[in-house]
């Protein structure tokens, strides 16, 4: 029955009025009704959008065609779940892929020669905002920062099933303390105490929690399932506790932006180099004349004598050594400019400190001065400030520096005298050795050379 659209009536809920063309017939109807007189469904395909675009919604404007946008899958066509709960799709179906589907993609293993081992690769979705890279995200209900990752839950907005749910999308305070005993590591834990004494617990959700913990030792960023391998690769447990924790909650109210907590920098080290002209000049006399000539230029008598058997008066000798080392321009004219006027004379050059990073942000927190029966409110405050003095103190003790001895130069000698005498007192035995020493030392001395010139 071809049908012709009469309008929409005001009520509510509105009504749609329609007469059939063949039988004059009045048609009321709570939904609206293609030309055919079918139920109109929106067009999930670009074939039942070519097909609607003849068959439009009576009253409403054709729909043209268009090319369906494919799903962002690490394949051209869209995937779908092999099990577990996905994300809605636009069908209602719960086996729906979502923007990053479920098929992985191996990354590219590499060799390192120290120690001498294979670097896996891992498997893992293509990211959608760079066709270089991998998207190795892992902060999925029940996700590790190890194994391969569970692609029915991968990219999607599940925070758990069940009751676990539940505690998650309505964190209470008791239900936060219960999870992590349940489920957490022992570096992820509450407890009733974190929350107490805190100013604005009850009045911002659960939901915008943050937590500062201090830990013993460096840790992951999974603190939940904190995981690492021995060298037969077998899986060990190096979850710890932490020292201390303090809680707030996100809101610029409080001072806390996310947009200060996720700013962070990077760069290269670089350092100024200014272009200079290098003075460059003659080597010393002891490496142009070698030792011997050094000894003869260094003295007076040795170097007129020198000078006069080659041939040079006085006068010349002087004057050729005093203005061996001149330097005319540096003298002569020491404003003169070197190299052009119109010149790019400073350039950027990469230093040694290598990559920079720096994130640096503040959060504020917040506790209030609170009685309790039979307990001073000084003596709990005190207790909240020890905590936060966990947090961010190391003992230590004054050290006011040390004396280290590196031996000074070689020598084969050793010293003159006996010093037992001097550390006795008897001085004139002390100066009658070194003088018995002196004899002894420069008699060999002259013998040695007496043998040398026999």
């Amino acid at each position: 029955m071809p049908l012709s659209s009469l309008g929409v009536t005001q009520t509510a809920p509105p009504k749609y009025l329609y007469e059939d063309d063949d039988t004059g017939d009045k048609v009321v109807s709570n939904t609206q009704l293609n030309a055919d007189g079918t139920p109109y469904t929106p067009p999930t395909s670009n074939a039942e959008a070519q097909d609607a675009a003849d068959n439009a919604p009576l009253g409403e404007e054709s729909e043209p065609a268009v090319e369906p946008t494919p799903m962002g899958t690490t394949n051209t066509e869209p995937e779908i779940s092999t099990g577990g709960m996905g994300s809605i799709g636009p069908t209602g179906d719960e086996n729906f892929a979502g923007l990053y589907g479920n098929t992985n993609m191996v990354s590219r293993a590499y060799e390192i020669k120290d120690p001498e081992k294979t670097i896996e690769g891992v498997n893992t979705v293509r990211s959608k905002t760079n066709s270089w890279t991998l998207l190795n995200y892992r902060n999925y209900a029940g996700g590790t920062t190890y194994g391969d990752p569970d692609y029915s839950q991968w990219g999607t907005a599940v925070v758990g099933s069940g009751t676990s749910a539940a505690e998650i999308l309505n964190p209470t305070a008791h239900r936060i303390v219960t999870h992590c005993e349940e489920n957490g590591g022992v570096g992820f834990s509450y407890a009733y105490r974190d929350f107490i004494q805190t100013e604005h617990y009850g009045q911002i959700s659960n939901e915008y929690l943050v937590t500062l913990r201090r830990f013993s030792f460096p840790v992951g960023d999974d603190i939940v399932n904190a995981r690492t391998y021995d060298e037969d690769g077998t899986e060990l447990d190096i979850s710890e506790p932490d020292l201390a924790r303090a809680i707030t909650w996100l809101s610029p109210a409080l001072g806390n932006n996310l947009g200060d907590i996720l700013s962070f920098g990077t760069g290269f080290g670089w350092e100024e180099i200014q272009s200079s002209v290098q003075t460059a000049s003659g080597g010393s006399t002891e490496k142009r004349r070698g030792t011997i000539g050094a000894l003869i230029d260094g003295s007076p008598i040795a170097k007129a004598t020198e000078a006069g058997a080659n041939g040079y008066t006085a006068a010349e000798s002087d004057r050729i050594n005093s203005t061996g080392q001149h330097d005319a321009l540096g003298s002569t004219y020491p404003n003169m400019v070197y190299g052009p006027y119109n010149a790019i004379k400073s350039v950027l050059a990469r230093d040694d400190k290598g990559l920079k990073f720096d994130n640096e942000f503040k959060l504020n927190f917040y506790y209030d001065l609170r009685g309790f029966d039979n307990t001073s409110p000084k003596v709990v405050f005190m207790d909240v400030i020890s905590n936060l003095l966990a947090i961010t103190y190391n003992n230590g003790d004054f050290w006011g520096g040390a004396v280290r001895h590196t031996g000074g130069n070689g020598s084969t000698g050793k010293p003159f005298g006996d010093f037992d005498k001097l550390k006795s007192g008897d001085y004139s035995g002390y100066l009658g050795s070194v003088v018995t020493q002196l004899k002894s030392t420069l008699g060999a001395g002259f013998d040695d050379l007496g043998k040398a010139a026999s």
